[in-house]
């Protein structure tokens, strides 16, 4: 009998094993974040304006905000996310809460020095695709609005949305 739970045993082991042997480079993490960009020049944003920022998040179903700050160090935002360039903020759907697990944002609050911007109705939608244990994203929609302005984005990278300053 103990054999047979040895064989038991092995067979799922041995089919994950076949299933997930090599190596599956997706990169996905890219492919999810809201971008957003700060437009710098004559009218328009000043360094001093964006040194530190103050983003408020509220997660849904909770009442109170939580704030993190992002310092701006040789033109990018600390903590830096790892998708985004230059004077670029990214923001995910969702992000750990107090106990770590992932939770969705209801909304963000962009504060710079001069004005700030909310951005609401984050909606997330990908395709996947592939063979086996290697499905990566193939398909991107982006829905979200900034200051009650809807914006889509139907590409797989997150394009940078522009933040010019208010007047």
């Amino acid at each position: 009998m103990s054999g047979l739970k040895t064989l038991i045993l092995v067979f799922p082991l041995l089919f994950l094993s076949a299933c997930c042997s090599d190596s599956c480079e997706c990169d996905d993490n890219c492919k999810k974040p809201y971008v957003f960009e700060f437009s710098l020049g004559a009218g328009q944003y000043q360094i001093s304006d964006l040194d530190t920022l103050v983003v408020r998040y509220k997660f849904e179903g909770v009442r109170a905000e939580d704030t993190s700050l992002y310092f701006l160090v040789n033109n990018r935002f600390q903590p830096a996310h790892p998708c985004v360039g230059t004077l670029q903020i990214g923001l995910d759907k969702s992000i750990p809460n107090n106990t770590g697990a992932l939770a969705r944002v209801e909304y963000y609050k962009i504060h710079t020095a001069v004005d700030s911007f909310r951005v609401d109705g984050m909606d997330l939608t990908v395709t996947k695709s592939g063979e086996k244990c290697c499905r990566c994203v193939t398909t991107v929609e982006r829905k979200f609005q900034i200051d009650s302005v809807p914006q889509v984005q139907n590409t797989l990278l997150p394009i940078a949305v522009p933040l010019s300053r208010k007047q």
